[in-house]
């Protein structure tokens, strides 16, 4: 997958979960970018995950990105950004993600379009925190 200017591979880690079985699964994703693996080592053990787990995520965006913004598939045409204009003009938005990290990075470039995180709760307070953060620093 193509993340931030280089291709990562993204894969599920067994080992991880069963080391921290409370977790959800998207947490037991880890993405190595794909420059700078040296080395490769095959499991003979199967993975059982038709797919990768994902993050459930989702946001409203104001009216301004009206149009600008569009519902987004990916190779095997399953939606990975579904776009639904609401009665009040503002945008439901909802991801998959790979990652906490990654969700944060695709919320914050929406800057101040953003005006709410719905889904999950642990990206709304991850997202205050850090404005709440930079806020401090910029004051």
């Amino acid at each position: 997958m193509w993340l931030t200017g280089a291709f990562y591979l993204c894969a599920y880690c067994p080992d991880r979960a069963e080391q921290f079985p409370d977790r959800p699964q998207y947490a037991h994703l880890r993405e190595y970018r794909l420059d700078r693996i040296r080395e490769v080592e095959v499991s003979s053990e199967p993975v059982s995950l038709a797919e990768l787990p994902t993050l459930d995520c989702s946001f409203l965006l104001d009216s301004e990105l009206a149009g600008r913004l569009e519902t987004l598939h990916d190779a095997e045409g399953r939606i990975v950004q579904q776009v639904d204009q609401l009665p009040d003009g503002t945008l439901r938005v909802r991801i998959q993600e790979i990652s906490l990290l990654r969700a944060r990075q695709r919320v914050l470039v929406f800057g101040s379009h953003l005006l709410a995180i719905e889904n999950p709760p642990e990206l709304k307070q991850e997202v205050g925190r850090m404005i709440r953060n930079m806020a401090e620093r910029f004051s």
